[in-house]
């Protein structure tokens, strides 16, 4: 399982290995998230969810808008879902409509610019 970069808009690598998933931001290389999953019945849990807390790497510091972004590269990007980005306040005030959204996930969620 797992999604590869085409082009240079594609912004995320997402790769499977032992019920791991690892996210790249496909430009550097470098592994924002990772989830361990356990398979219970027909789900699975997630055991432990690791952010790169790098600065260099990675400057978002909020776990909770963390947990958002991760869900929504997994219903949008893996799953096919129709999921509306997370958007904060600060950045509906700041910025023009669906540039965050780009920003984050670039042409891979791209008919679904949300205000949301």
């Amino acid at each position: 399982m797992g999604l590869d970069s085409l082009g240079m808009e594609d912004k995320w690598i997402i790769l499977e290995e032992n019920l791991r998933l690892y996210f790249y931001r496909s430009w550097t290389g470098t592994c924002i998230y990772q989830l361990q999953f356990e398979k219970q019945g027909s789900h699975y849990l997630v055991l432990e969810a690791l952010v790169s807390r790098n600065e260099n790497e990675y400057k978002e510091t909020d776990i909770g808008h963390d947990q958002r972004l991760v869900l929504f590269l997994i219903d949008n990007l893996l799953l096919g879902n129709k999921t509306a980005f997370p958007l904060r306040k600060k950045d509906k005030e700041q910025y023009e409509k669906g540039v965050v959204q780009h920003n984050f996930s670039g042409t891979a969620y791209p008919e679904r610019i949300t205000d949301k």
